[in-house]
């Protein structure tokens, strides 16, 4: 899920609309009043995103076997 302010002047919403398109599955959520640092609706907005995400297990999990740091830190390849 991609959330956006309209009126982020530091990101355009032309650029979350073409990652929206390249990137498969992905919902832009564009909220009218907000800025960079959003506000009371893009907050909201979040707290629903990751709400789904976990309700999908998603957030259990975790990063795939070979991409999960080995005891040294380094990621296993």
């Amino acid at each position: 899920m991609l959330i956006h302010g309209r009126l982020d002047m530091g990101g355009p919403l032309t650029t979350a609309w073409e990652l929206s398109r390249a990137w498969p599955d992905a919902e832009l959520h564009v909220v009218e009043q907000a800025g960079h640092l959003g506000g009371e609706e893009t907050g909201r907005l979040i707290l629903a995103a990751l709400t789904r995400f976990a309700g999908n297990g998603l957030a259990q999990n975790g990063p795939s076997e070979n991409n999960s740091p080995s005891e040294n830190g380094d990621a296993k390849g």
